[in-house]
């Protein structure tokens, strides 16, 4: 079976066992210069550091400066994570469908 699910994402490029799955929980999408940029399930303690660190960090290329929030498609802060890891309080709370673009 193995086998088989492995030759149809190579050959189509899907994966048969993944279609089937659903997955309807509000999500964050953390996107840049993270080591591991994903869509994360929102929790309401999910803020903006907590999410570039369930992504295993800002990447090694990035400045850690000038972090934009999106909301609606609006650019609704700009952060720096130092500043965020220093005063937890600046920290934003994230709310689904949230974007954290990472330069």
């Amino acid at each position: 079976m193995r086998l088989i699910a492995l030759l149809a994402v190579l050959l189509v490029g899907v994966c048969p066992l993944a279609a089937q799955v659903k997955d309807d929980k509000p999500k964050v999408e953390v996107s840049g210069d993270v080591f591991w940029p994903q869509r994360l399930n929102w929790s309401p303690d999910l803020t903006l550091a907590l999410a570039i660190g369930n992504c295993s960090g800002a990447g090694p290329f990035s400045r850690g400066r000038g972090i934009r929030l999106l909301r609606d498609g609006r650019v609704i802060g700009i952060y720096n994570l130092a500043e965020l890891q220093k005063d937890p309080s600046k920290d934003p709370k994230l709310r689904p469908g949230d974007q954290v673009i990472v330069p």
